[in-house]
């Protein structure tokens, strides 16, 4: 997670060069209310994004079939997840998929996995916050067949950014 910074310069360069015009950023409120679900340092790279690319649709920002979910829209999304494994699941499984190593695949949406793009289908990617080495690592979750992990490439919010642009 080295690229911090000089990624979002990346991203707004490529879209001046295009002449695309990018939404506003987050606002310090959903930013906060961001940080209070997910207070994990590895969230702090997301946030970054969502500073300055709050909801973005732009292809070439993340990739061409998703779209970074809204500060706000990625607690909701996470809240509602959350709610639907207790319903199907119960508190104790829910809390072993908690409790698992993080880069560990589940069909059952764990209260600390981040929201981070979506395909607006049922489909989005998130982060694993859970402990462990695979902590920030990216997982597909897919709407039928819960989380898969893609590919090697996909280590962390830093290089879904980078292998984009």
């Amino acid at each position: 997670m080295d690229t911090g910074w000089s990624v979002v310069e990346e991203i707004r360069l490529e879209c001046r060069d295009r002449g695309v015009q990018l939404p506003d950023g987050a606002t310090e409120e959903d930013l906060e209310a961001h940080r209070r679900v997910f207070p994990q340092p590895a969230a702090d790279r997301v946030r970054l994004l969502l500073r300055e690319f709050d909801g973005t649709g732009l292809p070439y920002v993340l990739q061409p079939s998703d779209r970074l979910l809204a500060a706000r829209e990625a607690v909701r999304r996470h809240d509602q997840m959350v709610e639907v494994s207790l319903s199907i699941w119960g508190e104790v499984v829910v809390a072993e998929v908690d409790e698992d190593e993080a880069g560990d695949s589940a069909s059952v949406y764990s209260r600390l996995w981040m929201p981070v793009t979506t395909n607006d289908c049922g489909d989005m990617w998130f982060a694993d916050l859970r402990q462990g080495s695979g902590q920030g690592r990216l997982f597909r979750w897919f709407r039928d067949e819960g989380a898969v992990h893609d590919s090697d490439d996909w280590r962390d919010i830093g290089a879904l950014v980078d292998r984009r642009l």
